[in-house]
């Protein structure tokens, strides 16, 4: 167990922090529709939180995952 508690305090700290497709796009400087074709593409993945449901996709995209696609983007 202090192994465990050893490494959680030297790990770094990753944002879980979940954006919607406008935040997304506002912060990506893209569109909404653009957005969604990436998710449908899987070039940004996401989660549909209406899954299962008649009711349109609702997204959620990590923003770790928005980082790191701009990163990709710059390499």
């Amino acid at each position: 167990m202090e192994a465990f508690a050893a490494i959680t305090a030297t790990a770094p700290k990753e944002t879980t922090n979940l954006l919607t497709v406008k935040e997304t796009a506002k912060h990506l400087r893209k569109s909404e529709k653009t957005i969604r074709e990436y998710i449908k593409l899987k070039v940004l993945p996401a989660v549909d939180a209406n899954r299962n449901t008649a009711l349109r996709p609702s997204y959620s995209i990590l923003e770790a995952d928005v980082n790191a696609y701009v990163k990709r983007l710059r390499a």
